[in-house]
């Protein structure tokens, strides 16, 4: 029997190992976190329950991650999520709107009247350009790939839209400035608009990930720190757990791991990843985040489920996510939860700082907003992240195409997988999951289950 490593046990790892197992091979994951589920886990502490990376599932949109929920008899949790969110203004004020609702954004209170005129370009454009913004064909976003929000937005709506509007969702979702966003995500977002509705499975997104792991068989804390390539095609991997260290001799290894992780596990990532797919691994470039859970005697916040800051406010936080609004089972009873993500630039510039000095700058960054609320909370937990969210820059669309039309380097035994080769959100990571274990039956001259394979 062909037998397979998966490095990472994070949902595009764990998505890999369960469509190998149910192929048949024998698959062994390898994390070196004391839990499994990377930045999809869902969290317990003192009466408070919180995703600790993402957030929410899209009810529409996440086909994939749907179905798999389907298998492991998962159910989306029965509580309504509100659909309003909130915007901050410019002098502090919070904008309520609904998700969903493009035509709503044309009263935004801070853009200039020319600008709300010049706002249906956005939606013009994504309309045109409809049949270029499959999120799963990149390699049909050539044309649009090549400018950023920012250059695109100034010239055709104007510099206070993408400040206050435009910016909004890369800055709350991904904690990316418009500087450095491909303009080929603004118009495959606006060409959304409609379809957002948020979702949590029964339990959180935490759910999923554990599912999986229950049903393989996955070695926590351990640390995986070279993985050579031998003249006989298998794969040793050199390993350091509560054991030791030791080695592990496979037939096929998946990477599910960030891209610089990627890098520095392989002495010679062109020969194992081939060398298209291994210059696009070298581009990856990520944001970090502290995201920190705050837990507060009485909610602060009942309306809305999220608050997005811009960017331009030079404001700590980027979002806010009222984890209470989710279900009755999030706090105790009377009390708020807030998952507060602070923007990448604050989360580097705190990185050393303890987690009670963080959590302290972040609970009066709220109060900033929620004023004379900082003495109700009661609880925090830090949860750092060093590669949280890669950056879908101007290029990255005709790369991450270009390296999957290479395929993998023939005749290795390596493949690799995560967020960053299909998109930064819990159905791409699960999708290039399917799509490494896809290509490593392949290479065994076998097809993947029909259930496990990436619907295009």
């Amino acid at each position: 029997m062909t037998r397979v490593a998966v490095v990472g046990a994070g949902i595009a790892g764990l998505g890999a190992a369960y469509a190998l197992q149910e192929a048949g091979l024998e698959v062994i994951v390898l994390e070196k976190a004391a839990v499994p589920g990377g930045r999809m886990q869902t969290r317990s502490e003192q009466g408070y329950t919180w995703e600790a990376g993402a957030q929410f599932l899209l009810d529409d949109q996440y086909v994939h991650m749907k179905r798999l929920l389907r298998k492991l008899g998962i159910p989306l949790s029965a509580h309504r999520i509100p659909s309003v969110t909130a915007i901050v203004l410019p002098d502090g004020r919070l904008w309520y709107i609904r998700m969903g609702r493009p035509l709503d954004l044309l009263r935004h209170p801070a853009l200039r009247p020319a600008s709300r005129w010049r706002l249906g370009k956005v939606f013009l454009a994504a309309w045109r350009h409809r049949r270029h913004l499959h999120f799963h064909h990149p390699e049909l976003a050539a044309g649009l790939d090549t400018e950023s929000v920012r250059q695109w937005g100034d010239r055709e709506v104007g510099p206070d839209a993408v400040d206050f509007l435009l910016s909004v969702p890369f800055s709350t979702f991904f904690f990316w400035r418009p500087e450095e966003t491909s303009l080929w995500c603004l118009l495959g977002i606006a060409g959304l608009q409609g379809a957002w509705k948020v979702v949590v499975p029964e339990g959180g997104l935490g759910a999923v990930t554990a599912a999986l792991a229950r049903r393989l068989d996955v070695r926590l804390q351990t640390t995986v720190e070279r993985v050579e390539i031998g003249p006989d095609g298998r794969v040793t991997l050199r390993i350091a757990d509560r054991g030791g260290a030791a080695e592990l001799v496979v037939d096929r290894v998946i990477l599910a791991t960030s891209a610089p992780v990627t890098l520095a596990l392989l002495a010679d990532p062109d020969r194992a990843l081939g060398r298209v797919r291994a210059d696009f691994v070298r581009s990856i470039r990520y944001v970090s985040n502290l995201t920190t859970a705050v837990g507060y005697r009485r909610a602060p916040e009942t309306r809305a489920y999220g608050i997005s800051i811009p960017i331009a406010l030079g404001h700590p936080v980027a979002a806010i996510e009222w984890t209470h609004t989710k279900g009755p089972d999030r706090a105790p009873a009377g009390h708020g939860l807030a998952v507060v993500m602070p923007t990448h630039a604050w989360s580097v510039a705190n990185a050393r700082h303890p987690d009670e000095a963080v959590a302290a700058d972040l609970v009066a960054a709220v109060d900033s907003l929620y004023p004379g609320n900082a003495a109700e909370a009661d609880f925090h937990r830090v949860v750092r992240w060093e590669h949280a969210i890669p950056v879908a820059e101007p290029g990255w669309a005709s790369r991450l195409a270009a390296a999957l039309a290479a395929g993998p380097a023939p005749g290795s035994p390596v493949f690799a997988c995560g967020d960053y080769w299909a998109g930064p959100s819990t159905e791409w990571a699960l999708m290039s999951g399917w799509q490494a274990a896809a290509e490593l039956l392949q290479s065994l001259g076998r097809s993947i289950p029909p259930e496990y394979a990436v619907a295009m």
